[in-house]
């Protein structure tokens, strides 16, 4: 199953996306998150939920 990481940043009632990639697996999704928080693109406030292969970012 791939995973599928999406971020997600909500203005109003618009949602603009960014870094949206396929991983082969949880892991690589997993570092792509850690990548972004180091990059500054999440912060520690930011949530990321999981839901079946998919991962939801709430900024």
């Amino acid at each position: 199953m791939n995973m599928f990481v999406i971020a997600a940043k909500s203005e109003g009632k618009y949602l603009y996306g960014y870094h949206p990639h396929i991983y082969s697996n949880r892991k690589q999704a997993e570092n792509a998150l850690k990548t972004m928080r180091k990059n500054g693109k999440l912060t520690e406030r930011d949530k990321v939920y999981g839901l079946d292969g998919l991962l939801l970012v709430a900024l």
